[in-house]
């Protein structure tokens, strides 16, 4: 922590603000540059999915750490990865099936819903051009993994224990603005 300090003195660190929007997953990214070398990124990612049988919403509260690399004026590489808290809930409800002849079942009358916690770890890469000294549009891919854990409740009835573990990869397109 201490060195940490001494660099921020020693090198003004250099702050920005970042986005990252897609149709159901929008991020916010607060990019700290400590050193020519090194950039921390705390962001904020909020996923909103809603059809007529499934409402879920997840929110990752994290910081990114990651070594930069300037091959060219222009041209920064970066490796690393995010670590965050997760919130989760989804919600489930069923709905007609349709059987020939007979035509449309009805649907049992349940719902299931889930409120989840945990964390995810995400080993990231990723590439960035500057427009100029405040503007970089970049690109970010990695492995995503992700477990939580919490209750499930069926109807009103909760079951204590529900797990889940995800790996998955990501790509983001991240548009940042340095001040």
């Amino acid at each position: 922590m201490c060195g940490l300090l001494i660099s921020l003195t020693a090198h003004s660190a250099e702050l920005g603000i970042g986005a990252s929007v897609k149709s159901s997953d929008s991020s916010i990214y607060l990019p700290i540059t400590v050193s020519p070398k090194f950039r921390i990124e705390p962001y904020l990612r909020y996923t909103d999915l809603d059809t007529e049988t499934l409402s879920s919403e997840s929110l990752a509260i994290g910081v990114g750490l990651f070594r930069l690399i300037k091959p060219a004026e222009n041209i920064s590489i970066y490796y690393g990865g995010r670590v965050a808290y997760l919130s989760d809930e989804t919600t489930f409800r069923p709905f007609a099936v349709p059987v020939p002849p007979i035509g449309f079942i009805q649907p049992v009358q349940f719902e299931s819903r889930s409120e989840l916690d945990g964390y995810s770890i995400f080993p990231a890469a990723g590439f960035e051009y500057h427009f100029s000294e405040h503007l970089s549009i970049g690109v970010e891919v990695g492995w995503e993994y992700s477990k939580l854990d919490g209750t499930t409740s069926i109807t009103g009835s909760p079951i204590e224990g529900t797990k889940i573990e995800r790996n998955n990869t990501r790509a983001n397109v991240i548009l940042r603005f340095f001040f």
